[in-house]
């Protein structure tokens, strides 16, 4: 009888309790919705950098490309391609992080013809809309967010404003900058 008991409490002593495993599994449910949560915003977070960089790396290719007399006139969003980097151009057109294309004009700034250009871009979720402008908005002559002024030339870059104006889910953002 002895030799009875033993047997069962060892069988009873393998594996995992009814109990534990509900519980192992609330577990790893908690943690991965948590992952699901968090996790999208780092990615996110990693495009709004990428998109930030990005729109630096095209202001610094295009500033030595003004020409004395004409400025910028020549340059569109073509021939800018042509100078960066290939992936960020798919067939002549140059895209951003979210997959919108951007088109890159002149644009006259202070009564001045041609001296700036304008990028416009889009697709920006309204965090990365958030991220990106704040990170370089204050470099530029001015911003626009869905038609809304985030910053004018002569001015700081307006948070409250920009707040309001990144709220959509999809974002178009033009960028002036000379």
């Amino acid at each position: 009888m002895k030799n009875k008991k033993s047997m069962m409490k060892r069988i009873k002593q393998r594996g995992f309790t009814a109990i534990e495993l509900i519980i192992a599994l609330g577990v790893i449910a908690v943690l991965g919705g948590a992952l699901l949560k968090f996790g999208g915003g780092l990615m996110s977070s990693g495009k709004a950098k990428v998109n930030s960089d990005f729109i630096g790396m095209l202001v610094s290719t295009t500033r030595p490309l003004k020409s004395p007399g004409v400025g910028y006139a020549n340059l569109t969003s073509t021939v800018v391609a042509g100078y960066i980097d290939e992936g960020f151009v798919s067939g002549g057109t140059i895209i951003n992080s979210y997959g919108s294309a951007l088109v890159i004009t002149p644009v006259s700034f202070a009564g001045v013809s041609n001296n700036a250009l304008s990028i416009a871009d889009g697709l920006y979720p309204s965090q990365d809309c958030n991220k990106t402008i704040s990170s370089i908005g204050d470099s530029m002559l001015s911003v626009t967010v869905n038609g809304t002024s985030v910053k004018a030339s002569g001015s700081p870059l307006n948070k409250a404003t920009l707040q309001t104006a990144c709220s959509s889910t999809s974002n178009s953002v033009v960028w002036t900058y000379n």
